[in-house]
């Protein structure tokens, strides 16, 4: 038998019974791929991992992977870089080299420009003359980018980067405050930290002590020097102060800029870098190189400056630049010839101060056939525009720059810590520009954004790192405030006039932006328990509510009306050193069993240091009888008075009864405490303003006798709180405070009330008792007793009417009136009066009915 050949089939790749059998893998899957790809939530949630998203897609991977290699090759030369610049910055000893590596390391980590499109079209023209018009911030304003920010894709090669760029930050941190105090080199070191750092940098920013840094820049403490070793404030600077400084403007991009040869480098003359420069060509070979600027009208020209660094352009110096200015072209004047050395690398400047022209040529030479120019500078001003700062010396006016630039600094290391970027990040997401200018300067958002990010139980280590700084930094501001504000007042005392309010607080920039933070801080639950745990901010923020400008002022009240809640009245009282009032007004009102004190033994009211806001608002009008019939009128404020004298000075327990006060701030104070007494701020805090407003007004009733007297009254706290507490008072205190109303609920306490003997008709109530005339009420006692034979007659008034009081409220305007003084305080107008009654020769007032 012949044995039959079997044909074994060969099986290749493009065989379809291949695809059969890997399409089979999706017919008959396995357990477990079945499981991955089941229709539960939990497994659907599974497919949309990065994992198998990548996976899904199509992607080129011979890019991807040229991305890679380029992103490991990135980071290898950026760590290498930093850790050079960490090298030269702790060898170079030379001020200037130190300024020029953190300028060289501040360039080189700023975001590229956009390239932006060539485009003819007349509106993009008119566009780009409207931008060159606005104030040009943004080159201030740009933030470095982050040394990882654009090599995420390297994987465990970018490990060691963070190393070496923290390590060099740490370094220009601990170098930060040896340099010259407020001068550029300072100010370039702490514009190095204007980085957008990442959340893996928070634990470095937590040790790095930048924040105690700028508060020591910011602080201004006294004895600061110059590199001279002169003192800011001293005698070496009063000579420059009959110098003029002036702020003039980079107007470059409003030039036209003409060169003598290579035109397509002409823009490398106004990018902003000295890495790039024009060179003449061979057109212009062995003839004059020249640069030109044509001056637009309305544009005032002040200076040219160029830069030209020999050093390394070896083959194309520059020795000798000339520059020349007229009217035109055709009429040009030399104006400046500067010899420059063959290793010169720098600016050079020509001054135009003074000269009107409208068209200037710089002229180049050198020894060899090109050239090179690596920037041109144009400064002037608009026509019409405001240049002058003022006679500042120039240490001064550099200190100001350096603060100026900590401050920004500050403001975006703490937005980034707290996430306030957010917004801005949304504001550059396409919002348009009119939603970005609303977004920065709405309050209300600023405060719902922080009120979202701080949504968790407890505050970050860097965020409480942050809050301790802006505490610590708000109590020096706070103590340098507070002297100031008592110097300001004794000085006031001494020359016997008031001082401009303007005078009194000085720069409040740092403070100011100290209490956004906090104010910011407040808008979460978080951080309104971590403010009203502080007890030394919240003494402070009652010291700066009384010493503060009107704009600390007016952030003060607006945090103390959102950390309040947060504060039980038991912890507030034992933080301002002031008691707590009787709960009950109607206990309050039975104060006849209780004896005088004197104004060192009463204690202070939770309340008073609100009241003593209003108080220092109010213009009073006082009534009291003269030598002969009439009254005399005058009008006083309490800053002058003897209370706003040196004898309450700083060691009072109430030394924020001093000063005056705007009517703005006292307005608010005013909406705040009948907020608190309507229950905004809680039950609790709405049944002790009460009381305390009661108490306030009822203190006057147990006034010592001594101090009834108008010259001595009109001295004392007393009155003055409760010509306050009438700006706040309540329809509630008026049906519970006056005495004729209890006598109405206390029907036992009527009918055993003396009567006047001289009505005889059983209503009239007495007041007086007279040892000859009997009981009397006031006007019997007041005419019965106006003859010479019966001024003498021994009176005595009843105790329980010298306690008596009445209150009245209408249209905002409360009244108080007692038997020897009637007050009365207009909240709307914040104008009281003070109406004292006739007295006697041995100092009884006579009561006088009120019309």
């Amino acid at each position: 038998m012949t044995a039959k050949k079997k044909v074994r089939r060969r099986i290749n790749s493009g065989n379809s019974s291949t695809s059969e059998s890997g399409s089979s893998l999706l017919r008959r899957p396995s357990v477990l791929l079945a499981k991955l790809v089941d229709n539960s939530p939990r497994n659907c949630r599974a497919l949309h991992r990065p994992v198998m998203t990548f996976i899904a897609q199509r992607h080129d991977l011979e890019g991807l992977r040229l991305a890679m290699r380029q992103a490991v090759r990135k980071a290898a030369c950026r760590v290498y870089a930093l850790q050079a610049f960490n090298w030269l910055l702790r060898s170079v000893t030379q001020l200037n080299c130190l300024h020029d590596l953190l300028w060289h390391f501040v360039v080189g980590l700023a975001p590229a420009p956009t390239e932006k499109e060539e485009e003819s079209d007349e509106k993009e023209k008119k566009k780009e003359k409207n931008a060159a018009k606005e104030p040009d911030q943004e080159k201030d304003n740009i933030m470095c980018e982050h040394p990882l920010s654009d090599i995420i894709i390297a994987g465990d090669a970018v490990n060691p980067l963070p190393t070496a760029f923290h390590s060099l930050l740490q370094t220009i941190s601990d170098m930060m405050m040896q340099l010259p105090i407020g001068s550029a080199l300072q100010q370039m070191a702490m514009r190095c930290w204007c980085l957008r750092f990442q959340p893996a940098d928070h634990m470095f920013l937590h040790h790095s002590h930048v924040f105690s840094n700028i508060n020591k820049i910011l602080s201004k403490s006294e004895g600061e020097v110059d590199e001279g070793g002169a003192t800011v404030n001293g005698t070496a600077l009063e000579k420059n102060l009959q110098n003029t400084v002036e702020l003039l403007k980079d107007l470059t991009s409003q030039v036209e800029i003409r060169v003598s040869s290579r035109a397509a480098m002409c823009s490398s003359l106004t990018d902003g870098a000295t890495e790039t420069f024009w060179e003449s060509g061979d057109e212009d070979r062995n003839k004059t190189k020249w640069i030109s600027l044509a001056i637009s009208k309305g544009l005032v020209a002040r200076g040219v400056m160029l830069h030209i660094d020999n050093s390394r352009d070896l083959a194309n110096k520059v020795t000798q630049v000339t520059f020349q200015g007229g009217s035109n072209t055709e009429d040009l004047v030399t104006l400046q010839i500067i010899t420059l050395d063959h290793r010169h690398s720098g600016w050079i400047a020509c001054d135009l101060m003074d000269l009107d022209h409208a068209f200037i040529k710089v002229t180049l030479k050198g020894p060899d056939n090109h050239v090179r120019v690596r920037q041109v500078k144009f400064l002037g001003y608009q026509d019409g525009s405001c240049i002058s700062i003022g006679q500042v010396p120039a240490l001064v006016a550099q200190q100001k720059n350096c603060e100026a630039e900590t401050l920004r600094v500050f403001r975006l290391l703490t937005s980034q810590v707290f996430g306030k970027l957010l917004a801005e990040d949304m504001a550059k997401n396409g919002k348009g520009k009119e939603r970005t200018k609303q977004d920065s300067g709405d309050p209300d958002l600023k405060e719902h954004m922080v009120g979202i990010l701080f949504s968790n139980s407890k505050l970050t280590n860097l965020q409480k790192q942050v809050c301790s700084h802006i505490v610590q930094a708000i109590h020096k501001e706070t103590t340098k405030t507070r002297e100031e504000w008592e110097f300001s007042l004794t000085k006031q005392v001494e020359g016997g006039a008031q001082t401009e309010e303007k005078q009194v607080s000085s720069a409040d920039a740092y403070c100011f932006e100290l209490l956004s933070m906090v104010l910011a801080l407040s808008g979460s639950s978080v951080g309104r328990v971590y403010v009203a745990q502080k007890a030394s901010l919240v003494q402070d923020l009652l010291s700066l509510l009384h010493t503060g400008s009107p704009r600390v002022q007016r952030q003060v009240t607006a945090i103390l009306r959102k950390v309040l809640p947060e504060i039980t009245p038991n912890r507030f009282a034992s933080v301002t050193g002031s008691t707590l009032p009787i709960m009950d007004i109607n206990v309050i009102t039975t104060s006849a069993e209780k004896p005088k004190v004197t104004e060192e033994e009463e204690t202070i009211g939770v309340l008073e240091v609100f009241l003593a806001v209003i108080t220092k608002a109010l213009t009073v009008q006082t009534k009291m009888k003269a030598a002969g019939s009439g009254k005399v009128v005058q009008s006083i404020t309490l800053a002058s008075t003897k209370i706003n004298g040196t004898d309450e000075g700083s060691s009072s327990k109430r030394w924020w009864i001093r000063g005056s006060m705007s009517h703005s701030i006292a307005e608010s104070i005013i909406v705040l405490i009948k907020d608190i007494a309507m229950g905004k701020l809680g039950d609790l805090w709405a049944s002790v303003c009460k009381a305390a407003v009661a108490e306030a007004l009822l203190a006057l009733t147990r006034i010592e006798e001594s101090k009834r007297v108008p010259a001595e009254c009109l001295q004392t706290h007393t009155l003055w709180l409760s010509l306050a507490s009438l700006c706040v008072l309540e329809q509630e205190h008026v049906e519970r405070l006056s005495s004729s109303e209890l006598s109405k609920k206390d029907g036992q306490a009527a009918k055993h009330k003396p009567l006047c003997v001289n009505h005889d008709d059983g209503e009239t109530p007495a007041i007086v008792s007279c040892n000859q005339c009997g009981n009397l009420c006031a006007d019997c006692d007041k005419f019965l007793h106006l003859h010479n034979r019966t001024r003498s007659h021994q009176r005595q008034v009843f105790k329980e009417e010298e306690e008596a009081i009445r209150v009245d409220l209408h249209e905002g305007c409360g009244r108080s009136k007692l038997f020897w003084v009637m007050i009365l305080a207009d909240s709307k107008t914040l104008k009281a009066m003070i109406d004292f009654k006739e007295a006697g020769k041995n100092g009884f007032f006579f009561f006088r009915k009120a019309s």
